[in-house]
């Protein structure tokens, strides 16, 4: 059940960012029936909703049945509807839109199963009534209260999609006729419950109804020019992006200071006439405040489950696996198989919470990495070594394609790991034959990754849905493991974390490659990100720490006498030496051939000491080319956090500007 709550609570957060995606009304109907499932079991499920000129009767079967079950669901469905609406609809005045025809049972079918159970909730918003939505099946007492109870709250956010759609349409049905009516186009906007602001083609405001005047602090009988420069500065950066990328729609959230905070869903669509010609945009405005706010909810309450369901499931795999072993007994063969299916149970409980955990902090920007430098080339091997046995029990090969070099990218070797095991199980999971083939290139600027397999494709048209949550393209019905569809969306999101994209190309039926890339790292980004994150530790520890450059003052005449690579050994080897005189060291950064870097958890005085100790530590140390000791000649600086500066950039000029020998 537990695992059920989870599942309906993530999926009430996706009917939303659905709706948002799409631009008209049936698609997302007929996407909101197909999750029905997920929310609550049934058998027949639909939504009746009222339209500009005619009734609609959206239908989907779960299951296969009769054609007197439907006739009678679908009465119950109008009764309903009528009671809601206080209309007197009859069946006749519907436009009845059946999905999964084929699961009509014909007439010389001999089950004759009929309806038990029956739920249907009007689909209110703002106390209007868009219809209604119902569902119904064969089991008698079905719809329990704590199940109808999450339908309930799927059902609101169903009806604020459709509110939201119904909107939509209506705008760009509006902005077709502005050339010729816009006296009646004003009054329509006037009426809607969303903000309205209309541009031309320069973007400037030619237009805003009373809602997006109430947002905007502005008086209905003010002049509209006032506010335009507050207004573009909020609209500029969504017209502009919209220009650019030529998209039908563009939506994006902002958050507004004046003349109250509030979290506005700015939706943009360019108006054009007849001949295609771009005449301006509509922009609609929505207050979110409030579902940011139950969102926010919505994600402490998955990570506080999830959480609280981790350290249950840990007791009781530890003690299933107990069982298992022999340690508090014998066991039978037919206990030690039951046994094995309830750790496999309890494996794939734990899989779906950390995804959900995954996946909250993501989209709460609450998704910690600890970037360093690793060979993104070892990264893969480890993964391929890890899929090999479950490669083989399919009969297929897992090919790599690297440089026998180490290829580093500054990133978190975890995560890293985390996206590379999703895409490769996500391969393995639609493949029967043939290969996967996980493959690394090191660009100029980016490191590219990319896994290929010969299985099954994805559909062109559901390739711009691959990294929604919820998604399972290509799993056909049956035996094995159902994921949550959070494997790829968790993907998408570690990679942007490090700045990088992520991308699917497929051929239905042939072959899938989801390729990545990682921008290529400098010492600079690395040393100034290390240094951040110690100043933030010491700000909350109160404490200080120094930055301390040396510098091998001698490494040309090195270089010139025993060749580049001996100089470095020799480099190396006093780097070793300097870090052992401090016991508090955090990091150790080479900067080209001749210096390094080390942050330390040292004080100015204790800073300035360490001069003194390198110079003694280094006459009672022997480095040695070719049997000969070298006579080093270095030089020293140091700034301390915070007496010299309070940020990255600064501490690091201010140590060089004092470097002496």
């Amino acid at each position: 059940m537990s695992e059920d709550k989870i599942l309906v609570t993530d999926l009430i957060k996706e009917v939303g960012n659905q709706a948002l995606s799409l631009v008209k009304c049936e698609p997302f109907i007929r996407w909101v029936l197909e999750k029905v499932p997920i929310a609550i079991e049934h058998d027949a499920s639909a939504i009746l909703l009222t339209d500009t000129e005619k009734v609609k009767f959206y239908l989907w079967l779960n299951e296969s049945l009769n054609e007197n079950y439907i006739r009678e669901f679908r009465l119950k469905v109008i009764e309903s509807f009528n009671t809601s609406l206080k209309s007197n609809f009859l069946e006749k005045d519907l436009e009845l839109i059946t999905y999964n025809e084929n699961k009509v049972q014909s007439e010389r079918t001999k089950t004759f199963g009929s309806m038990s159970s029956f739920y249907c909730i009007p689909l209110e918003v703002r106390e209007n009534i868009l219809g209604v939505f119902a569902i119904s099946s064969q089991k008698p007492d079905l719809f329990l209260v704590y199940r109808v109870n999450l339908f309930n709250v799927f059902a609101n956010q169903v009806a604020l999609g459709i509110d939201s759609l119904k909107v939509r349409e209506q705008v760009v049905r509006q902005a077709r006729i502005i050339e010729r009516d816009s006296i009646n186009m004003k009054t329509a906007f006037s009426g809607m419950s969303e903000g309205l602001i209309m541009t031309d083609e320069a973007d400037q405001i030619i237009l805003l109804n009373p809602v997006a005047k109430k947002i905007f602090g502005l008086k209905e009988e003010g002049s509209e020019k006032t506010p335009d420069n507050y207004i573009l500065t909020i609209l500029n950066p969504v017209l502009k992006e919209l220009a650019a990328k030529d998209k039908r729609l563009l939506s994006k959230e902002v958050d507004l200071d004046k003349p109250q905070k509030m979290t506005l869903r700015i939706d943009a669509t360019p108006a054009r006439d007849n001949q295609g010609r771009r005449m301006g945009t509509v922009v609609i405005l929505r207050d979110i405040t409030v579902e940011k706010e139950i969102d926010r909810l919505k994600t402490e309450f998955i990570s506080t489950v999830s959480h609280e369901l981790r350290t249950p499931l840990t007791t009781i795999r530890e003690s299933v696996s107990q069982v298992l072993d022999g340690i508090l007994g014998e066991t039978t063969p037919q206990q030690r198989e039951f046994l094995s299916i309830c750790l496999e149970d309890i494996d794939r409980l734990t899989r779906i919470i950390n995804d959900l955990l995954d996946i909250s902090k993501i989209e709460a920007k609450k998704f910690a990495i600890k970037r360093e430098i690793v060979d993104i080339a070892g990264l893969v091997k480890a993964v391929n070594l890890s899929f090999i046995p479950r490669a083989k029990e399919k009969g297929l090969e897992i090919r790599t394609s690297f440089s026998k070099e180490p290829i580093e990218v500054y990133a978190d070797k975890d995560k890293i790991i985390q996206v590379l095991t999703n895409l490769v199980g996500n391969s393995l999971k639609f493949t029967e034959k043939g290969y996967i083939e996980i493959s690394i290139i090191d660009k100029q600027d980016t490191v590219e990754c990319s896994v290929f397999d010969t299985g099954s494709g994805i559909n062109e048209k559901d390739l711009p849905k691959v990294f929604s949550k919820f998604q399972q393209f290509g799993r056909t019905e049956g035996p094995g493991e159902r994921g949550t569809g959070l494997g790829l969306a968790i993907a998408k999101g570690i990679v942007e974390l490090h700045q990088g994209k992520i991308w699917v190309e497929s051929k239905l039926n042939a072959w899938t490659k989801f390729i990545f890339i990682l921008p290529k790292y400098s010492i600079e980004e690395v040393l100034y990100e290390n240094i951040e994150k110690i100043i933030a530790e010491a700000k909350k520890e109160d404490k200080q720490f120094s930055v301390i450059i040396i510098r091998l003052n001698n490494y040309r005449e090195l270089n010139n006498e025993f060749g580049e690579e001996k100089a470095q050994r020799a480099f190396i080897r006093i780097s070793e030496i300097f870090k052992d005189v401090i016991r508090e060291v955090d990091f150790v950064s080479a900067k080209g051939k001749d210096e390094f870097i080390i942050l330390a958890e040292v004080n100015k005085e204790c800073a300035l000491e360490m001069n003194e100790r390198f110079k003694t530590t280094l006459k009672e140390s022997v480095v040695e080319v070719d049997n000969r000791e070298l006579k080093i000649n270095f030089s020293y600086s140091c700034s301390t956090y915070p007496d010299d500066a309070d940020n990255a950039k600064d501490l690091v000029q201010k140590a060089y500007e004092i470097l002496v020998s």
